[in-house]
């Protein structure tokens, strides 16, 4: 997206327009999360038939994010871009709330923190992996002498592929065996008729959620701003490859991390783990903010890689040992996953909003390094509210 906008709003790159459009961009994105999830996760819980209640929903939100990516794939303007984002936006949350209820559909509860790691692993090889498929398609980007003609090439390569890799996940996942949905029980409709109010009342997930949400808006300022900031402040003419070769390192340290400590986690406590990753974190980001130019920051990619490794080893064995009931999983998840859909909403909203300001008094480079300031303080934040949650909330429950 951010090679993208570059050519539909032409300028330097990583100026405080392309900044406040991919912002604004995002965090509608990010709102249509915060809907489609929670709505789509009821609607699962609560589907009767002989598919499931999973596999439906599956279908149909990978199809409408199909669609989407057909339209940012073709160089047609601003408003038809920002229409396919929203859709592919809508389809994946819609598909990802029926999908992620599938595991602990059918995960043991001793182990969830190994199912964990293993889902943290494949959910950051997914998200580094499009960084390096990005920088294989887009090495006509570069700070200095943007080529058009070949990011719009690039472009439509990365979303045919993007598009031949989800319809081949919905198609394996089709395959996972799922008992075929009959009527809503009593406590899944107590939970739908209470969906606000359910999972709220338990303390446990109430800090889960809390954490969850300082560490995902800490992470989204790193990630969205990225790109920009090595453009801006580092002043790196291959802005792509240069990013690329940050996400390499933190794939590395990332996946090892998220695998070694998910199974960890199903012997001893998980606590202990969210604050050092975020720690890590928030060590990387801060390192960002203050590295003098001459500091190469690729291994600081490596420390942030090997802390969100770990974050994601355990974040949703967090959740799942948290909810009050797995009668209603899917429509509790879908909440859940306010706690990320919201402050990436308000994440690239506010970064874009700080470098747009900054530009007019401190300049542009200023404004990137706040960016990164403040995610190590959300991170920091969220190391700090993760203590609270109360260790007898994160016993795996009985079904």
């Amino acid at each position: 997206m951010p090679a993208q906008i570059v050519v539909l709003l032409p300028g330097p790159v990583g100026g405080a327009p392309q900044a406040l459009f991919l912002g604004v961009l995002s965090g509608i994105g990010s709102i249509c999360a915060l809907v489609a999830q929670p709505a789509a996760g009821a609607v699962s819980d609560r589907t009767a038939g002989s598919y499931g209640r999973r596999r439906p929903l599956i279908v149909a939100g990978a199809a409408a994010s199909l669609a989407g990516m057909a339209l940012v794939a073709i160089p047609l303007g601003v408003p038809p871009f920002a229409v396919g984002f929203l859709l592919v936006m809508a389809g994946s949350n819609v598909c990802t709330a029926a999908y992620q209820a599938l595991l602990p559909d059918r995960v043991p509860r001793d182990q969830r923190g190994e199912a964990s790691g293993y889902m943290g692993a494949m959910t950051i090889v997914g998200s580094v992996g499009s960084i390096v498929a990005a920088l294989l398609l887009l090495e006509g980007g570069t700070a200095s002498a943007p080529s058009a003609d070949a990011i719009v090439r690039g472009a439509a390569a990365f979303y045919l592929i993007a598009a031949v890799t989800v319809a081949a996940g919905v198609i394996v996942t089709l395959g996972i065996r799922e008992e075929p949905a009959g009527p809503a029980t009593d406590a899944t409709r107590a939970a739908g008729s209470a969906l606000w109010p359910g999972p709220w009342r338990e303390r446990g997930f109430r800090w889960v959620f809390t954490a969850r949400a300082f560490v995902m808006f800490g992470f989204a300022l790193f990630l969205t701003f990225i790109e920009y900031y090595l453009a801006q402040v580092r002043g790196t003419s291959d802005f792509v490859g240069a990013t690329s070769q940050v996400a390499l390192l933190a794939l590395a340290g990332a996946v090892v991390s998220a695998v070694t400590l998910g199974v960890l986690s199903d012997r001893a406590r998980r606590v202990p783990v969210v604050v050092v990753s975020s720690g890590l974190m928030a060590a990387a980001a801060l390192a960002f903010t203050a590295a003098p130019s001459t500091i190469p920051l690729a291994p600081l990619g490596l420390v942030f890689g090997i802390g969100y490794g770990g974050y994601m080893s355990v974040d949703w064995a967090l959740a799942i040992d948290a909810l009050p009931s797995q009668g209603s999983v899917a429509t509790d998840l879908g909440l859940w996953n306010i706690a990320s859909a919201f402050p990436s909403a308000a994440a690239p909203l506010i970064g874009g909003a700080i470098v747009a300001f900054a530009e007019g008094a401190s300049g542009v480079a200023f404004g990137y390094r706040s960016v990164f300031a403040l995610a190590a303080v959300s991170l920091v934040l969220g190391s700090a509210a993760v203590l609270r949650v109360p260790e007898g909330a994160l016993r795996p429950r009985a079904v």
